[in-house]
């Protein structure tokens, strides 16, 4: 019964993970509806901030309400946000609601429900299950892609898909919360201090979980049209947003099986080193559509390193029966990245016209946080 947890969490995060390929529906939503760049990218910066914020709340709410309420809940309010979204006629402020608001709060209480609850009942192999619990949620973005680029080619419109997936997705969620179970608590649990949000390790994991991912989702946010300024062919960029997803999907994996006999130290400075260097190269070098693909899969791979490293990080520094109650707090970080990343990466593209800035300042973060938490986590905590 208790793999039957994993099973459902993994397909739960790849229905909660379709979001990290919206940039294939900003077209539509451009030429069908008339929004524009700013507001494409306001949806999905929300939606990450939302996410991030929600998962606070959630890990309030487990202390009070059975874990599978709350991921039932995550399935009624995913069908509600995409549902709006869908019969909004290209109201930028319904889709605002529906994808960013309501969608937002159904990812943070699934995704907290899907990670934490089988690391419970795999204590011992906190990395590998994470990295399988986290990968679902980037796969999410391969299934999406291919089932928006096979309805776009059907003549079918962003609005259409959104009805579709939340029927489709919303199902799925709904029937994995029925398998989820808790485990009873075994052997001691850790005490958690009050004040644990002015601990140095919690704010160390913080920064570097806003540095890791501000570059990967600058780059997510904008990887079809930093693919345009290349001059790269559209089949090129779309095949390219579904290995960017199959090399996030892969990361989370290998990432987590590493560090099971890793050091996340010395983990966390190569994942972020490599992600700020790819990212800094997509900017600065002439592509063509090899190298291209080649960059885009090495940032994948790399991004997808801090939604395991950062979570069992967590779990090692504060217990695992802590990890719901600490954990949303260190994925604020995400969630501060989620809003800036993308908009610093359009803000600097329009005032100077390519992206070389903006690949600048986010491998600079990127490689930032990578030296800060090498120089200063704990060596025996780490």
């Amino acid at each position: 019964m208790k793999r039957m947890n994993i099973l459902a969490s993994f397909l739960s995060m790849l229905c909660l993970g379709g979001i990290y390929a919206w940039s294939v529906f900003v077209p539509s939503l451009k030429t069908d509806y008339s929004l524009s760049s700013v507001q494409t990218q306001l949806i999905f910066g929300l939606i990450i901030a939302v996410f991030a914020l929600s998962m606070i709340w959630a890990g309030s709410l487990e202390q009070k309400i059975d874990a599978k309420k709350l991921a039932i809940i995550s399935a009624l309010l995913f069908f509600l946000g995409y549902g709006l979204s869908g019969i909004s006629n290209g109201n930028f402020f319904l889709i605002l609601l529906g994808i960013g608001i309501f969608s937002g709060i159904a990812t943070g209480f699934g995704y907290l429900m899907a990670l934490t609850i089988p690391v419970k009942w795999f204590p011992e192999k906190k990395g590998l299950i994470a990295g399988i619990a986290a990968a679902g949620f980037g796969g999410g973005a391969v299934v999406v892609t291919l089932m928006a680029e096979s309805l776009f080619s059907k003549g079918y419109h962003a609005l259409n898909i959104f009805s579709i997936i939340g029927i489709a997705f919303g199902i799925i969620l709904l029937f994995m919360a029925l398998f989820y179970t808790v485990p009873e608590q075994s052997g001691v649990e850790v005490p958690l201090k009050p004040g644990f949000l002015k601990e140095k390790k919690y704010l160390i994991l913080l920064i570097t979980l806003f540095c890791g991912t501000f570059s990967g989702l600058m780059v997510i946010g904008n990887l079809k049209p930093m693919g345009l300024v290349h001059a790269i062919p559209e089949q090129i960029l779309a095949a390219t947003i579904i290995l960017f997803s199959i090399a996030n999907f892969t990361g989370r994996i290998v990432w987590g099986w590493l560090s099971d006999f890793f050091s996340n130290r010395l983990l966390v400075l190569l994942a972020l080193g490599s992600l700020g260097i790819s990212t800094f190269l997509l900017g600065f070098l002439p592509l063509n559509s090899l190298l291209f693909i080649l960059l885009s899969l090495i940032t994948g791979f790399s991004f997808g390193s801090n939604f395991v490293l950062f979570a069992k990080e967590t779990a090692q520094l504060f217990g695992v029966s802590n990890v719901g109650k600490v954990y949303p707090w260190v994925f604020l970080g995400y969630g501060i990245a989620g809003i800036t990343g993308p908009l610093v990466g359009g803000w600097l593209s329009d005032i100077f016209g390519n992206y070389q800035y903006a690949s600048l300042a986010a491998a600079l973060i990127s490689l930032g946080g990578g030296v800060t938490y090498f120089m200063t986590i704990r060596k025996d905590t780490a």
